[in-house]
């Protein structure tokens, strides 16, 4: 993802129109996000913007989770409560799951269901329905539970605080 932009410039914009943390804020984060993701070695996950503004603050999470939500209409998954399928993430490509922060987390018939942290990556989103014979609902997830869904499943170091 050197060169990925992964939704976080409209995430950013989105953040800033809704008022919900100040411009100043959102664009000194935005700034070390995408440093950090430039400069991520091979075993690592790319950072999130979501995770990184929110800083451990769960009800300031949910509140953006939830005008998320509102705005894109994205269902919602706790994916930390989820019996993930491991063989269903692995169904794409790397580089569109670990490497976007997707997380392909069940297979029903013809159904593979997607959970994101960032809803605007649509770039990301056409590659993985054009690459996939099956229908793709989406949904969102706290970043945190999206990057322990990777810690557990690749083993690979993530990005924390």
């Amino acid at each position: 993802p050197e060169d990925t932009e992964m939704g976080n410039d409209q995430l950013a914009k989105f953040l800033i129109v809704q008022q919900m943390f100040a411009e100043e804020e959102v664009t000194a984060a935005l700034a070390s996000v995408k440093e950090s993701n430039k400069n991520m070695k091979r075993n690592m996950l790319p950072d999130s913007l979501l995770l990184r503004l929110c800083d451990g603050d769960e009800k300031r999470c949910e509140k953006v989770l939830s005008a998320l939500i509102d705005r894109t209409k994205f269902a919602y998954i706790p994916l930390e409560y989820y019996d993930i399928d491991r063989q269903v993430v692995r169904m794409l490509p790397d580089e569109l799951t670990v490497g976007r922060l997707f997380v392909p987390f069940d297979l029903v018939s013809r159904t593979i269901m997607v959970a994101v942290c960032t809803p605007f990556d649509a770039a990301a989103r056409d590659t993985v329905q054009q690459s996939l014979d099956y229908s793709v609902p989406w949904y969102l997830a706290r970043p945190a539970a999206v990057i322990y869904t990777f810690q557990v499943i690749y083993k690979l170091e993530g990005r924390v605080q």
